[in-house]
């Protein structure tokens, strides 16, 4: 299935659901960003790299502060924030259904939503 991904008024570009890669509450796809999407890929990649980050945290034999550890949680909620602060809602485009979706992330293309 395909969506429109729009944040606020602005079509971000097309999801195709991956209906198998995804696990609840959890949904997986794939973004074919439109050129708006350039407008606020830059808080998705600075998200992103805060999740990075906090992985490279959790793997690492090395002692890591939990301060760091709770400044980058609150870096990458503020960013989480920001995108949702217009509304995000997914369109379907071969049917008359809308979701609102409550919390989403992009990873290069591969979109992750509820």
């Amino acid at each position: 299935m395909k969506f429109q991904l729009i944040r606020g008024s602005t079509l971000l570009g097309v999801v195709t659901h991956d209906s198998e890669a995804g696990q609840h509450p959890w949904d997986v796809g794939w973004l074919e960003p439109s050129s708006e999407f350039d407008a606020v890929s830059e808080l998705f990649v600075r998200e992103q790299q805060y999740f990075d980050r906090l992985v490279e945290m959790e793997l690492s034999p090395v002692a890591t502060l939990a301060d760091t550890k709770v400044v980058l949680v609150a870096q990458a909620q503020a960013l989480q924030i920001e995108i949702m602060r217009l509304g995000v809602r997914m369109s379907a485009l071969e049917a008359d259904w809308t979701q609102d979706v409550t919390e989403i992330h992009i990873a290069r293309n591969k979109v992750f939503w509820r």
